[in-house]
């Protein structure tokens, strides 16, 4: 529904409330965008505003490789408090991944707050998926930096599914 949401300037109020169904699959073969996508169901990065009561019911598949991602059925990144929100849609991927945040509702939470938010949607990493670097997955957020502020009445019931492979390549000794 929304790729980006911020505001210019000091206490402008951006509310997002949106439901999204439609299904999201990423299977395009070329290197165009290979780096630091930030993807959700409903939106992919929100840095102002609020983010309240939004739900996805849609799937997410990602077929291709990919480099530094934040994932989340319902948005990829925030950096404002996300709140009653649900993720309903199941999230699938099949490849390699070189770092990765990957959460039921939200891929990263940045110095925030996360509350009252479910999901109960499948996470599903097939036999050609594996993480190349540092990899977080979580029911319902896959990583809260330091400085977050809450997260609370929060739940999983969706099933988290892995067949394939999780290795760590400390760079500091190439």
């Amino acid at each position: 529904v929304v790729g980006y949401v911020c505001a210019d300037g000091d206490n402008v109020p951006v509310t997002v409330e949106n439901t999204s169904a439609g299904d999201i699959v990423w299977n395009d073969d070329s290197e165009s965008i290979k780096a630091v996508p930030y993807i959700g169901g409903v939106a992919g990065y929100v840095t102002a505003g609020s983010f309240e009561s939004n739900i996805n019911s849609g799937a997410l598949a990602i077929n291709k490789p990919m480099d530094d991602l934040d994932w989340g059925g319902v948005i990829g990144a925030s950096n404002v408090s996300v709140v009653n929100c649900e993720n309903k849609g199941s999230l699938t991927i099949n490849q390699q991944i070189t770092k990765a945040n990957i959460g039921g509702v939200l891929g990263k939470l940045e110095a925030n707050s996360i509350v009252n938010s479910v999901n109960s949607g499948q996470l599903h990493f097939g036999e050609e998926f594996y993480i190349k670097g540092n990899c977080n997955i979580g029911g319902v957020v896959a990583y809260a930096e330091k400085g977050t502020k809450e997260v609370k009445e929060c739940s999983n019931s969706g099933s988290i599914t892995y067949l394939g492979s999780c290795y760590y390549v400390d760079r500091s000794t190439i």
